[in-house]
């Protein structure tokens, strides 16, 4: 039952990593082709557009240091002593909240672009992508995150191979 219970743990934090990372990107990519064939989806003023800019920039530059030092908290939480099946469960925890994080900047950095056209919230929106892909929840990146021993990387490679 527990090996069962970690392998589906781990497919579960890499559908949730496909679904976000594939659904900002697939938005994007619309949204981008919206913006080149019609423009902007509204008439913003230069003011305004300045001011959803510097708005996004500014969660952009707070929203991220904040996402990764909440992550490395939560991280920090895990106690080495816990179960191996305990420690993929508060990792998927911190995953979703980190992936959230991430979804959320990308969703304003793209809603941004429709309205103003401005190309810069792609630059933003390109930057997110990049920490999401340097976030992905490969067997190598959950074994240092989790900090697990010889033992643990043994067990979790017979259980979900």
């Amino acid at each position: 039952m527990r090996k069962n219970s970690i392998k589906n743990q781990i497919k579960k934090i890499n559908i949730m990593f496909s679904v976000v990372f594939l659904f900002v990107t697939f938005l994007a990519l619309v949204i981008s082709y919206m913006v080149m064939k019609w423009g902007a989806l509204a008439e913003t003023s230069e003011n305004t557009t300045m001011i959803i800019k510097v708005l996004c920039i500014l969660i952009f530059l707070g929203g991220v240091p904040l996402n990764i030092k909440v992550s490395n908290n939560q991280l920090k939480r895990i106690k080495n002593d816990y179960p191996l099946d305990k420690k993929i469960t508060k990792y998927w925890e911190m995953f979703m909240l980190r992936m959230a994080m991430y979804e959320g900047i990308s969703l304003l950095s793209i809603i941004s672009y429709a309205l103003t056209a401005d190309k810069s919230m792609i630059l933003l929106f390109v930057i997110l992508l990049i920490f999401m892909i340097m976030s992905a929840p490969t067997k190598r990146k959950i074994i240092n995150e989790l900090q697990l021993n010889n033992e643990e990387i043994d067990q979790l490679y017979n259980e979900i191979s």
